[in-house]
């Protein structure tokens, strides 16, 4: 089961539910640089990006289970995969999403032949 979560993580990450969200921040945050984003400001978080960040997914348009090995999540960020967005406001349903995204996979793999194909999809950065 941890593979097909991993698959379901990677699914997530390239096809994200959410491309981005806003947000209106609460206290002045100090960016590098010296920039400091004032009380009040709206900011835009573009998950989209985030999840295909080279920095955080090398190869971030291949479709690899294997960046969700437990110990390349460690060295990330919490916040580097936010399918359901994150924080006080994310999604309310993420924990019955996840497993019904599992359990969807599993009915397919279990009930289906799945063969691959010569067809390669390219993925648009």
């Amino acid at each position: 089961l941890e593979y097909i979560e991993r698959v379901v993580k990677e699914g997530l990450r390239l096809f994200t539910t959410i491309p981005f969200a806003a947000r209106q921040i609460t206290e002045d945050i100090q960016l590098p640089g010296g920039i400091v984003l004032p009380n009040g400001c709206a900011v835009v978080l573009p998950f989209y990006r985030l999840h295909r960040d080279p920095k955080l997914y090398p190869n971030p348009n291949v479709f690899d289970p294997d960046h969700f090995l437990p110990e390349k999540v460690a060295a990330r960020s919490t916040y580097s995969f936010c399918p359901f967005s994150a924080g006080p406001r994310d999604c309310i349903g993420k924990k019955f999403a996840m497993m019904q995204l599992k359990a969807g996979v599993l009915n397919v793999v279990r009930k289906f032949w799945i063969t691959p194909t010569d067809y390669k999809l390219e993925l648009a950065a």
